[in-house]
């Protein structure tokens, strides 16, 4: 910029108005464009250093207070998921909360279980747990962070399945946010009839909510996918830009 500076200055001394204005305007031109796209990347580098700080931080569940036979308030207490653990309205199971909290220590103090291994164990063993809809819900939000994308569509419809009927929130709320996320997931990989199928679906979710605004993106999406494949789907040189 000191430079542009000098540059206009010995201009305006020449005393040739048009000769230095129109420097000014290629200048602006250029320098804008410039300027804004600095910043955008500098926010996205920024963002990105924050990302994966946070992705890379190890929980020391010695700061967690969780005991080995956990209460249902103990699990919406803690803080290690992004989706706060609340149970459905199932019938309790013997044990789950117990083996809930097992999984939960396990798959926080075993570096390589990066596929969550453990949540996944949980599930399969208490397929009609309470648990099922937020542990399936978080394992796929985590699951996508670390590109396990079949596993990630297989956690959240597992989730909105145990969801689906339910009436009372929490438990709505987080079965509206997996539908929103399994909806998103197939638009991500073009599976076009399962999210039309999943539209039907999801007819009367509270307009206005966080998840009737992911769905109805999603529509955007689909609109997008069916009028113009080209700039839809990108394969090739351009999938790599």
């Amino acid at each position: 910029m000191k430079t542009i500076r000098v540059i206009l200055a010995g201009l305006m001394l020449i005393g040739n108005p048009a000769v230095w204005l129109g420097v000014v305007a290629t200048s602006v031109r250029w320098a804008l464009p410039a300027f804004v796209a600095a910043l955008v990347f500098d926010t996205k580098i920024a963002y990105a250093k924050k990302f994966h700080t946070a992705q890379n931080e190890v929980i020391d569940l010695r700061k967690v207070e969780l005991s080995d036979d956990p209460t249902d308030t103990d699990f919406g207490k803690l803080r290690v998921f992004e989706v706060s653990l609340s149970p459905s309205s199932a019938a309790p199971i013997a044990g789950e909360n117990h083996d809930l909290a097992a999984a939960i220590k396990q798959t926080f103090t075993d570096q390589s279980d990066d596929s969550f291994q453990n949540l996944e164990d949980f599930v399969t063993k208490y397929p009609q747990s309470r648990w099922v809809l937020a542990v399936e819900l978080n394992r796929g939000l985590m699951l996508y962070r670390h590109g396990y994308f079949t596993k990630v569509v297989d956690a959240y419809q597992t989730a909105w399945n145990a969801g689906k009927a339910e009436t009372q929130k929490p438990a709505v709320d987080l079965a509206d946010r997996a539908v929103a996320e399994l909806m998103q997931m197939n638009c991500r990989v073009g599976r076009l009839d399962e999210v039309k199928s999943l539209m039907a679906e999801t007819q009367n979710i509270k307009p206005g909510s966080v998840a009737a605004f992911e769905i109805n993106r999603t529509k955007q999406a689909i609109w997008h996918m069916e009028q113009k494949p080209g700039s839809s789907f990108l394969c090739g040189p351009y999938a790599l830009r």
